[in-house]
């Protein structure tokens, strides 16, 4: 065994106190423990700071609750992301509003005195209003259920596809896809003319059906249901013209004040007299000019609007 494996031998028995007095004697005389002994003595003058303990554990929370700082690249990635996640939002939220809450209820078309109107439904169909009339439908579902609720008087050009229905108080008037016309200005009065197709007529009271193919037409006065013929075109009423056939007078003054809105005094001599023709009602004055030089008559306007025929 070398001298140094030898000394290092001898200092470990030393730490553990096992060296015999020999060993030590010749530990000392080789000068083994010198350097051992300056060891030693320079560890006990070591000292560690003292720790305070609150303070490192506050030091501790701090750091463990700290918000890590920002990364610019990560930054700099996420907020286009979040700009466009953003607008998907707001997209999508106005298509909610739009599609289930602005459609969810019913959409009505009416017309005043005086005034025609041409709509057009969801699926294509058209619908010309006439003067004082008004239909109303659900928008939302109308591709599962071609409904709508009708007063006064309009045509209707159906396109083609599910069951298309009218309804009044009277009763209603389906058809899968025709040019027809609705009229119920009166409670007791309903009037269909079919010019295109086929069309059934449903009343309630009483409880009967109708069937009309195009160039027929019905009447119903207090549940009395007559035919009539049409001609295979578009009615008259569409160009705001009427045509009369042996009519009583105080009828042609009673469409003019429906139509527009108005009020008209007929010398009670006058109320029978027949008219036959054509009257263009769209124009108010014209229509009064010419039944007053048919009949020979005079009419002012009082301040109020009101016609009198003298």
């Amino acid at each position: 065994m070398s001298n140094e494996a030898e000394q290092e031998k001898l200092l470990a028995r030393w730490l553990s106190g096992e060296l015999s007095p020999e060993e030590l004697q010749k530990l000392e005389a080789e000068g083994g423990l010198d350097d051992l002994r300056f060891a030693l003595d320079d560890l006990e003058r070591w000292k560690v700071p003292d720790m305070d303990i609150d303070r490192g554990l506050e030091d501790v929370m701090d750091r463990a609750f700290r918000e890590p700082p920002a990364k610019q690249s990560k930054q700099v990635f996420f907020q286009p992301l979040l700009r466009i996640a953003a607008s998907l939002l707001l997209v999508a939220a106005a298509y909610f509003v739009i599609n289930n809450l602005l459609t969810s209820g019913a959409t009505t078309i009416t017309t005043g005195a005086g005034e025609t109107l041409s709509h057009v439904l969801p699926d294509g169909s058209q619908v010309e209003l006439d003067a004082n009339s008004s239909i109303s439908y659900t928008q939302k579902d109308w591709d599962e259920e071609r409904n709508l609720s009708m007063e006064g008087r309009a045509l209707f050009t159906v396109q083609k596809g599910s069951s298309f229905k009218v309804d009044t108080e009277d009763g209603s008037v389906t058809v899968l896809g025709t040019i027809f016309d609705v009229e119920r200005f009166d409670t007791d009065l309903m009037k269909v003319n079919c010019y295109e197709g086929r069309v059934r007529v449903d009343f309630s009271n009483p409880i009967s059906k109708e069937l009309l193919s195009a160039g027929q037409g019905l009447i119903s006065v207090q549940g009395s249901v007559s035919r009539v013929t049409v001609a295979p075109q578009r009615p008259d009423w569409v160009r705001q013209i009427n045509q009369y056939n042996n009519t009583k007078l105080s009828s042609v003054i009673s469409d003019l004040e429906r139509h527009h809105g108005v009020s008209i005094d007929l010398p009670a001599a006058y109320a029978n007299e027949l008219f036959n023709g054509e009257l263009f009602y769209g124009d108010l004055d014209k229509a009064l000019d010419n039944l007053a030089s048919i009949f020979e008559l005079k009419y002012t306007r009082t301040t109020e609007g009101k016609v009198v025929f003298e």
